[in-house]
């Protein structure tokens, strides 16, 4: 998990740094263009040229991540796969990473069974950890899902920055939240630490948003549920975020909420 979380650090890190670089330049094309007009016209077009195209790509990915489209996701992700440390393990378990993001969870299980065991699949415990209880609390043995999330929480922290250390202490809480809402045993508090996941952390938007969406519906909240589920893609078959999607808008909608299934 201290990959996803170090990950998402390095992309805020870099659009933080791309906004201070384009204000920077824009600032002093601002103030040469005040003694020399093409001068400054032409320091925006290089800035444009150079950096316009990687914060594209960027809010590309952002917007496929919140998009649901697995295939141009994966498609975007590719070549970054070979560029990882152990990519015969480590470029599986990403991929099997977003397929359970994505709630398809036999895939995610080939990919896994993909992955080259080894020192660095044990060095991976973690991450391992992250994927199987995603795919226990979607499908499977929901119990071990949360006994899974309740040991990653124990943990040691990964070396590394404060920062780093805190959105990794935030993945395994918004997980264990995530496992108890499908679990049947969500507390007071795990709607909006799932709410904030899904903002927060773009590989689990919609696994977070539909945690949320179960926790509300546990404890009567039928309507911030609705708007949670508003909105959603439409999911491939194989996914059981399919089933998730319409099972939970049936009990959303109902005058009273049982228990949700999901």
């Amino acid at each position: 998990m201290q990959h996803l979380a170090a990950l998402e650090r390095r992309a805020r890190i870099r659009a933080a740094l791309r906004l201070l670089s384009m204000l920077a330049i824009l600032g002093f094309a601002v103030h040469l263009g005040q003694k020399s007009p093409p001068l400054g016209m032409l320091l925006v077009a290089l800035f444009a040229f150079t950096q316009v195209p990687s914060w594209l790509r960027q809010m590309r990915t952002q917007r496929l991540l919140r998009a649901g489209d697995l295939g141009a996701l994966l498609q975007a992700y590719h070549p970054a796969l070979n560029r990882l440390p152990h990519p015969e393990t480590f470029g599986p378990l990403m991929v099997a990473s977003a397929l359970a993001a994505h709630g398809m969870v036999e895939r995610a299980r080939r990919a896994l069974d993909r992955a080259v065991r080894g020192e660095a699949w044990e060095q991976a415990l973690e991450h391992r950890w992250f994927v199987e209880t995603l795919l226990e609390a979607f499908d499977g043995d929901r119990e071990r899902a949360l006994d899974r999330a309740q040991s990653l929480e124990k943990l040691p922290l990964p070396a590394g920055s404060v920062p780093l250390q805190r959105r990794v202490v935030a993945l395994r809480a918004s997980l264990t939240a995530l496992a108890r809402a499908f679990a049947r045993r969500s507390l007071d508090g795990d709607a909006e630490v799932l709410e904030t996941a899904a903002k927060t952390s773009p590989l689990v938007h919609w696994a977070m948003r539909y945690g949320a969406a179960v926790a509300h519906l546990e404890h009567g909240n039928r309507g911030r549920a609705l708007l949670l589920l508003a909105g959603a893609p439409s999911w491939p078959a194989d996914s059981a975020f399919r089933a998730f999607q319409e099972e939970l808008s049936v009990l959303a909608a109902a005058p009273t909420t049982p228990v949700p299934s999901a």
